[in-house]
């Protein structure tokens, strides 16, 4: 098999999932969220690919949410840390596991 993707090499043990959030309090987390984990615990790599970060110093930061004007990012960290930072703000966590071959879980990489 080929190598693919830009991160370590995965093992058989990688798991990916499709992590989301419930609706929260705060206004930019009203309609939930999703994101992409990556787990591999042969490796010990767990990090949580989120596809919608913005910086909150954005002038005018909830005008240009509310129009969709804000300029997102992709932010990568440890899936623990933030997974449990979400759950202690009362959202809740679900988590589906794709069934994905080993060469699809490593093209997230």
């Amino acid at each position: 098999m080929a190598d693919v993707g830009f991160g370590p090499r995965l093992t058989n043990a990688a798991v990916v999932s499709l992590v989301t959030y419930s609706p929260g309090q705060e206004l930019y987390t009203a309609f939930g969220h999703s994101c992409i984990q990556i787990k591999d615990d042969g490796l010990g790599f767990d990090r949580l690919y989120n596809f919608g970060t913005f910086d909150f110093n954005t002038p005018y930061f909830y005008l240009k949410l509310a129009r969709g004007d804000l300029l997102y990012e992709l932010a990568v960290g440890q899936a623990n840390a933030e997974i449990n930072r979400v759950g202690v703000a009362g959202q809740g966590v679900t988590e589906v596991v794709l069934d994905l071959t080993e060469t699809q879980k490593q093209h997230f990489l």
